[in-house]
């Protein structure tokens, strides 16, 4: 059940993320966000897999410089992958989100 209070947790900070509201620390761990340089804008990504299950989640946020969300997408997936394939398919949404937003200079 602790999982699904993660999860929970982390769909929260990025609902308030969006909002630009202050985004709370996930209990049993430090997390730590450092901006971009001036100019440019950052992409995170994460995946949340249980062994066992036949789902997974997957989050993208992308901030400027001055830590201001520009976007943000979160997906449950019916499916059971690895965790090293979910991160790819988040970092996907994630590059799918940038392009949509317009961020890429080329």
């Amino acid at each position: 059940m602790e999982w699904v209070t993660n999860i929970l947790g982390e769909f929260q900070n990025n609902q308030l993320a969006l909002k630009g509201l202050a985004v709370r620390p996930l209990r049993g761990g430090h997390v730590a966000w450092s901006p971009p340089p001036c100019g440019f804008v950052k992409l995170n990504t994460d995946v949340a897999v249980k062994s066992g299950f036949d789902y997974m989640g997957i989050r993208a946020v992308i901030r400027d410089s001055m830590g201001k969300v520009l976007g943000a997408v979160s997906k449950p997936l019916r499916a059971c992958f690895s965790a090293e394939t979910g991160e790819f398919i988040a970092f996907r949404e994630g590059l799918l989100l940038a392009k949509q937003l317009g961020l890429f200079c080329c």
